[in-house]
């Protein structure tokens, strides 16, 4: 695999991740237990190869984001992505640090664009799991911290559903598949993006004394790789300027969602966007079938 390729596919994991995974896995272990976990898991990490081979197999699906409603609805997204990965950053460091911290990002995003994007989320993505390994080994393995509860069915069942429906209306994986050739660096992002929810599983089981000051380090980490990640597809989606007027207003606006918990924001965002990703799938394998049998149709 080309080192492109391999950058491409760990920005895709490291993008995926978003801040509030670390806190949406914790707070599902705790409130749904293990048995609810591992297939939200399972969905989670395997959307991003599924999304991949389905573009591979359906290129046009990608050009859907030429649509006006299409774009409006991953630029609502975007706000949405800003919106709660500074948010869970406020958590960590604070209200002021975690601005701070997603206008530098900004800044810097605005400059060097999707290139940015891609190379910081290699580093990015090593002190997720550096940061995830540190906590492993300085706490205290207990496993009585798990939850054991039979499994949610309905929860999980339209959990993974959105999950999978992700990618499907994310700009920013859109840009990535733009660029990625074949399967192999989706599934290099799918098995990266594994490590990492793994090792939040084990860190779950694992913390010590000084868990919180690197669940921080982590967080940042997390949350900025998509926050930088979220302004390159905006201004893919927008232009650079209407990238900034955007960006800017959800920056400014962010704590209207500071009384809403990270798993109720979650919730929220991967239901509604199943009803928006179902018929952009089948509208596409339906071109394509009416394309192959010597219908002509228009993939926007």
């Amino acid at each position: 695999m080309q080192i492109k390729q391999f950058k491409l596919g760990i920005s895709a994991a490291a993008s995926w991740a978003w801040g509030v995974s670390l806190g949406v896995s914790f707070s599902i272990l705790k409130t749904m237990g293990l048995h609810s976990f591992l297939p939200w898991a399972v969905c989670n990490i395997l959307s991003l190869f599924i999304y991949g081979a389905f573009v591979r197999k359906y290129p046009g699906y990608i050009k859907l984001k030429n649509s006006i409603f299409i774009k409006l609805a991953m630029i609502g997204i975007q706000i949405f992505c800003i919106w709660i990965n500074i948010r869970i950053m406020a958590t960590y460091i604070g209200n002021g640090w975690a601005t701070t911290v997603a206008t530098i990002i900004f800044l810097l995003t605005y400059k060097y664009k999707f290139k940015f994007s891609v190379e910081s989320d290699q580093w990015q993505y090593l002190a997720m799991v550096g940061g995830l390994v540190l906590v492993i080994l300085t706490g205290k393995f207990n496993l009585n911290v798990l939850n054991y509860q039979p499994v949610n069915v309905s929860w999980v069942v339209s959990a993974c559903i959105g999950l999978m429906a992700g990618p499907f209306l994310d700009g920013q994986q859109f840009q990535r598949a733009e660029r990625i050739k074949g399967v192999n660096p989706w599934l290099l992002a799918s098995l990266a993006f594994g490590l990492y929810l793994s090792l939040v599983f084990f860190a779950f089981l694992s913390q010590g004394a000084i868990s919180q000051i690197l669940f921080a380090i982590i967080i940042i980490a997390v949350a900025t790789s998509t926050l930088d990640s979220c302004i390159a597809a905006l201004q893919d989606l927008s232009g650079d300027i209407l990238a900034v007027v955007i960006s800017v207003a959800a920056l400014f606006s962010w704590p209207l969602f500071a009384t809403k918990t990270a798993t109720q924001i979650w919730t929220w965002y991967a239901t509604a966007r199943i009803f928006i990703v179902m018929p952009m799938i089948l509208y596409t394998v339906w071109g394509y079938r009416r394309w192959n049998n010597g219908k002509k149709i228009s993939i926007l």
